[in-house]
């Protein structure tokens, strides 16, 4: 379906309803149908559901843990515990799964060898050039 072409044949009619021109009932029908399959078969997929799940446990885990990450405030730097990155539009958009990658590799360091790890994982890098290519490093074996 044309989304383009949707949004500019829709309408707002005086009583707050959204009103499509009668040609545009093919779009509408697909649009919904695109919708459902993707609900069905993507969004609400169980292995999806249970990465989603394992995701926000590991995120808990490194807040409680005193995690903080780094992000650009203006034209300075800041740090943020993710729980409160939702308050800060600059901290939220700063929020990616590199956090997350930085989060595991400092606590992979910390228990590994704990003279070595840094004493604040705020120093973790979250900037992915600054992130390792090298996959003997990425290991946490």
């Amino acid at each position: 379906f044309d989304l383009g072409r949707l949004l500019k044949t829709a309408r707002v009619m005086k009583d707050g309803h959204i009103a499509y021109r009668d040609k545009a009932i093919h779009d509408i029908k697909e649009m919904f149908h695109t919708r459902t399959v993707l609900h069905e078969k993507a969004y609400q997929h169980k292995t999806g559901r249970a990465v989603e799940m394992m995701i926000a446990d590991a995120f808990k885990k490194a807040d409680k843990g005193g995690f903080e990450f780094q992000y650009a405030n203006g034209s300075t730097g800041a740090t943020c515990k993710i729980s409160e990155a939702t308050k800060d539009p600059a901290a939220f958009l700063a929020l990616t799964d590199n956090v997350l990658v930085e989060q595991i590799k400092y606590a992979s360091e910390a228990s590994t060898n704990p003279s070595e790890a840094s004493t604040n994982p705020s120093e973790a890098s979250t900037n992915p050039s600054e992130a390792s290519t090298n996959p003997s490093e990425a290991s946490t074996n």
